[in-house]
């Protein structure tokens, strides 16, 4: 039968735009194929298959739609067959998949009530985490951290757009944490430091509170550089407008970059509310690099480092600094990230910017190094890496050097 859009009820908030749009094309091609499955609701109908094919009705500006309209209990049926068909498909982002744990979790819980709690629960009737757990044949832990994502979703659907289900999860945590101590203490609490985080930085510093960290220590991505995952995309730029946020008043921001890069960023930062010293540091090095020069040009021993400033800040001393830091560079057989900075140079940066217990941020770490580095002066830190294979070398860093400190202790 035909009826009306407006009388349909329906979440779609799940539904990727990529595959609506797929859809879109098909309908433009041969129509729709299968109609959708709703059930009565009152007055009107409740959606129980098809929510892509109703997104697109909706894209497409269309007010009517087929549907077959089934009884309550083939609604169950037809949704349970729904749910484990969409479960075995191997295309799905992680919150697809823990958003349908969830719906096949309340289903089962509809059909068989809620199983109580406490002593003796195991032998009580009604359905549990547990059974749908057995289900899904994962563990009882993995299926209760994915329900308390799912429910973090619903109040943030911002965290769907962190690629890495593993940094989601500590954002929800974090987020969490803070509702509960800010209710407790009516005080902002801090977010929760010395951790590396996976996923696009410009996404998850959405997360985090303003004006948190003392000093923004990094190496972003270059405009041009022989590896080309290495080099400035579209997402970039964005990243040092919730920078600005996050960093404390008067704070500083050192980013190691490339020539062409320090003069695009000279230009663009102060757009953010940035100060921007207008000649850079240099980082003098052993290396010469003479990849990308003519015959006639000169080896490349330096790279520029780019200072600005949030506010009015001050050194930790009353030492006026030049301008020249002169490094030894790592070799290359040693490197864990082709940018990787030694550690003295991070550390200077460090000491001549920020107080014991100061918040560092390093929303690019490639290998860690700046986490690191503030460890061993004695500050907090936070960082971000979006390659997943990078941030698995950055986490064993961190494990590896906090096992030398505390052996060493």
């Amino acid at each position: 039968m035909e009826i009306r859009i407006e009388q349909i009820e329906a979440d779609l908030s799940s539904v990727r735009p990529e595959r609506v749009a797929s859809m879109k094309e098909s309908l433009a091609d041969v129509g729709l194929l299968h109609p959708i499955i709703v059930t009565e609701n009152g007055s009107g109908y409740k959606l129980v298959a098809g929510k892509v094919r109703l997104k697109a009705f909706i894209e497409l500006g269309e007010e009517i739609i087929s549907a077959n309209v089934v009884t309550a209990e083939d609604a169950n049926r037809i949704l349970e067959v729904s749910l484990q068909e969409n479960l075995r498909r191997s295309n799905l982002e992680w919150y697809e998949i823990i958003e349908l744990e969830e719906e096949l979790h309340n289903l089962r819980i509809a059909q068989h009530g809620k199983r109580r709690t406490g002593r003796g629960a195991a032998s009580s009737p009604g359905w549990s985490q547990q059974d749908t757990a057995q289900e899904l044949k994962i563990a009882l832990g993995a299926m209760s951290q994915d329900l308390f994502l799912a429910n973090a979703i619903k109040r943030n659907p911002h965290l769907k757009n962190v690629k890495d289900k593993q940094t989601a999860m500590k954002l929800a945590k974090e987020s969490a944490r803070r509702e509960i101590q800010e209710t407790e203490s009516l005080l902002p609490a801090d977010f929760e430091m010395d951790q590396i985080l996976c996923g696009d930085s410009s996404v998850i510093l959405k997360e985090i509170p303003s004006e948190t960290f003392n000093l923004c220590l990094t190496d972003p991505p270059w405009l041009d550089y022989k590896e080309e995952r290495l080099t400035r995309d579209e997402s970039t730029l964005p990243v040092f407008k919730e920078i600005f946020r996050v960093l404390k008043r008067d704070s500083f921001l050192y980013a190691v970059v490339s020539t062409p890069d320090f003069f695009f960023y000279s230009q663009e930062l102060p757009r953010f509310g940035f100060i921007v010293q207008e000649y850079p540091m240099i980082w003098q090095k052993s290396e010469r690099v003479s990849y990308g020069t003519r015959a006639w040009e000169t080896f490349r021993d330096f790279e520029p480092i780019l200072v600005a400033v949030k506010g009015n800040p001050v050194f930790t001393t009353n030492q006026k600094y030049g301008s020249m830091l002169k490094y030894e560079s790592i070799p290359s057989m040693k490197l864990i990230h082709p940018h990787e900075k030694p550690l003295d140079l991070l550390k200077e940066i460090i000491r001549r910017t920020t107080f014991d217990g100061g918040k560092v941020l390093d929303p690019f770490s490639g290998s860690g190094a700046t986490l690191i580095a503030a460890a061993e002066m004695k500050r907090s830190f936070l960082g971000i890496e979006r390659d997943h294979k990078f941030y698995e070398k950055i986490s064993r860093r961190i494990e590896e050097w906090r096992t030398e400190s505390r052996s060493s202790q």
